[in-house]
């Protein structure tokens, strides 16, 4: 099937962010934590997965363990747990 770039582009662009977004949180999820709490980074690096570069993975792993990243992080959590409703109304 061929589709004009011009037209596709726009429209596979516009679900990138939520894909990449859900995938940095598996990864945060099953590789990075242990008990909600995160591994030390050089631990985090042998983690890499094998679908995943290892010079990615340690640029990835170097935004994820900056000090303003973890406390957002941290900050996120406490907040999320204030969160009493639970959907989205369709969202």
């Amino acid at each position: 099937m061929d589709v004009d770039p011009t037209i596709a582009r726009p429209l596979l662009e516009k679900h990138f962010p939520p894909y990449y977004r859900s995938m940095k949180s598996t990864l945060r999820k099953s590789l990075l934590k242990v008990d909600d709490t995160m591994i030390p980074k050089r631990v985090a690096i042998d983690r890499c997965p094998d679908d995943i570069d290892r010079v990615w993975w340690e640029k990835f792993l170097d935004i994820e363990y900056t000090n303003e990243k973890m406390e957002q992080c941290k900050k996120n959590a406490k907040n999320k747990a204030k969160n009493q409703i639970t959907h989205t109304l369709g969202r």
